[in-house]
This record gives C-alpha cells, sequence and structure tokens, in this order.
C-alpha cells in the first residue's frame, strides 16, 4: 500500500513538472494529408525503398497486456491498406513490437525487432526475422542485461546492433525518479556480434537512433527527449571495443522521437513538443497531444517542416520521406498520416 501511494505521489509530482515543459504550438501544415488507418500503435515504420514496402510495427500501447504484429503497406500500389505479414509457425512469446531495422545481407532481407516480453527471464528482446515475399520467417531472440529499457535500434549486415535504452535499470519508481531529475542513465546497448556491452555515456531518455558512414568515419546519430536534442557521435574502434567520441550536438528543443533518412543524406525527426500532452494523450485518445517533424541537413542545420496541434495526428513518433510524400507514424492510434511533401 505505501509503494502504491509513493508511486502515485511521485507521479504526480513528475506531471506538475511537466506541466512546465508545454508550449503553445504554431502550426506548420502540410498539403493533402490523408490517414491509412490500420492497427493501434504504429511507433515504428521503415522503408525498403527498392521493393517500395513500408514495414510498420504496431502494438496497443493504451493495454500493454494485448500482443502486438508486424504489417506492411505496398506503395506501389494504389491501395495502401495494411497487411499482416503472416509468419511461419509463431510469433515469439508475448510479442510486443516497438523499435524495427531493416537489414540487407546475402541476398536476404532480415528485419530487427525490439520486443517487451515482460517475461523474468526475458523482459526485453531483439526478434530477428527474415522477410520472404510477404511473410517473415522468425531467425532467433537476442536477450541480455544490458537491453534494460529498449525503444530503438540500428542494425547492420556485418552483424552488430546498436540499440537505444530511454531507462536504465529498476522499475516505474526508479524511472519516475530518472524523469523528473534528468538523470542520465538510459545507455547504449551495443552488439559486437559476439557479446553484449554499454557503449558509451548514458543520456536522460534516449530515444531514436541511426547509423551511417560519413567521410569514411562511422557515426552515430541519437534523440535524448529530455533535452529535447540529436547528439551525434564517432565510434571509434577501441583495443577491446568501441567508444563514442562526442562531434556535436542539435538542439531541436522539443521532444525527440525517431531518426529517419532520405536519399539525399537529410534525416528526419519526428518531435513531441509537449510531454505533459502526451501523458494525457496517453491516458485518453480524445486528449490531442502535438507532433512536429524536423528536417537536419547534412551541415546539422535543422527546420521544421510539420507541425500540428494533435488533431491531424498526435504523439508523432518517426517520418519518412517518400519519393514526393512525407509518411508520419505515431505512438497510440490506428492510423499513418500521409501528406505531401514541399521540396
Amino acid at each position: 500500500m505505501f509503494q502504491k501511494f509513493i508511486l502515485k505521489f511521485f507521479s504526480l509530482f513528475v506531471i506538475i513538472l511537466f506541466v512546465g515543459c508545454s508550449s503553445q504550438i504554431v502550426e506548420k501544415p502540410l498539403k493533402e494529408c490523408k490517414r491509412i488507418h490500420g492497427s493501434p500503435g504504429p511507433e515504428d515504420i521503415i522503408i525498403h525503398r527498392p521493393s517500395k514496402k513500408l514495414y510498420i510495427s504496431s502494438h496497443n500501447r493504451r493495454n500493454f497486456e494485448e500482443t502486438g504484429k508486424i504489417f506492411f503497406i505496398d506503395l506501389n500500389k494504389e491501395s495502401k491498406d495494411w497487411k499482416t505479414l503472416p509468419i511461419e509457425g509463431n510469433y515469439p512469446k508475448k510479442f510486443r513490437p516497438h523499435g524495427i531495422s531493416l537489414v540487407e545481407k546475402d541476398g536476404k532481407l532480415i528485419l530487427y525487432v525490439i520486443s517487451h516480453a515482460m517475461e523474468e527471464n526475458k523482459k526485453n528482446t531483439i526478434e530477428v526475422f527474415e522477410i520472404i515475399g510477404d511473410k517473415i520467417k522468425h531467425l532467433k531472440t537476442y536477450s541480455d542485461p544490458s537491453l534494460t529499457s529498449p525503444n530503438d535500434l540500428i542494425a547492420l549486415p556485418d552483424g552488430r546492433i546498436f540499440v537505444s535504452n530511454d531507462h536504465g535499470t529498476g522499475g516505474k519508481f526508479r524511472n519516475l525518479f530518472d524523469d523528473a531529475f534528468k538523470l542520465k542513465r538510459s545507455k547504449i546497448a551495443f552488439f559486437d556480434n559476439e557479446k553484449w556491452n554499454d557503449l558509451g555515456e548514458g543520456v536522460a531518455f534516449g530515444n531514436g537512433i541511426y547509423y551511417r558512414v560519413e567521410d569514411g568515419k562511422e557515426i552515430i546519430y541519437r534523440a535524448v527527449f529530455m533535452s529535447g536534442t540529436i547528439l551525434k557521435y564517432q565510434l571509434v574502434k577501441t583495443e577491446k571495443s568501441y567508444d563514442l567520441k562526442m562531434i556535436s550536438e542539435i538542439h531541436i528543443q522539443s521532444g525527440v522521437d525517431n531518426i529517419e533518412p532520405d536519399e539525399n543524406g537529410n534525416l528526419y525527426v519526428a518531435a513531441h513538443p509537449s510531454t505533459w500532452k502526451f501523458l494525457q494523450h496517453a491516458k485518453n485518445k480524445e486528449n490531442f497531444s502535438p507532433s512536429e517533424v524536423y528536417k537536419i541537413s547534412k551541415d546539422l542545420k535543422f527546420t521544421k517542416i510539420y507541425a500540428n496541434s494533435g488533431k491531424e495526428i498526435s504523439a508523432a513518433s518517426t517520418a519518412i520521406p517518400f519519393e514526393n510524400k512525407l509518411i508520419i507514424s505515431q505512438v497510440f492510434e490506428d492510423f499513418l498520416l500521409v501528406c505531401d511533401l514541399d521540396n
């Protein structure tokens, strides 16, 4: 009883702190926005550009006990219906998908998916699937204590995996405490193809993560929700493993979420400008949570390209440019938003 009282008290304390972080949204619309309805909670999406297929990680986050699925949309077709990716056999037990990453290796298309199984010996896992046409086959499961609260990941063809945790070890009370005081305890869990380790220093609520090679250097971008920044690191080889060298910080000053590229090297980041309204939307869909999308150029200059009060789409989590469209996903509701993209 006392623990429940403390948890409720601290939850209220955190909410009061977040109320002060809310600001009025200045809308910046895009043209011809349409909703494509499917399944609740399409938090992360990714495009395989050669086949023009969009893969969707979906889980009803307002009813955590439910399990989720992977869907796809064939963007070649005029009808943009969500389709379930049938699986050979069964999904892993208590499959609750979150962040996803797509890898092409040896002519095969491999999908890596964060899942919150919340089992005693495997609270969080990375599930690996092979995409075979319009179905998937489960290949393997990764599990490790370093996966404290995985939010997003990026996998590479050489077998390395980078996972952005949004919190460190501990339960709900510890997470609330960390959020209230913006404690930097969420680290990157790194798999070097043999073992898991923590990579670099912790941040306050890590979110999206992205990897690419720039001028021959391995670069990691990581979204930090609490500070509203995108951190740019160089991945440096050490005697035993790897480390991160800070290069720059991009101060967007909004609750940045997932990071996705376009075909020209620009990055697109969805963001939550009001943590308070996000928390209220998580409780009730009638409470709108404003959404923003930012474009970051190669020289790290950023521009807000979309902003909405939440009536059009609440709690935007991922934004992907495709041809002349922008596809936006979100955390809770059952649709994607597709808009004309101004070039």
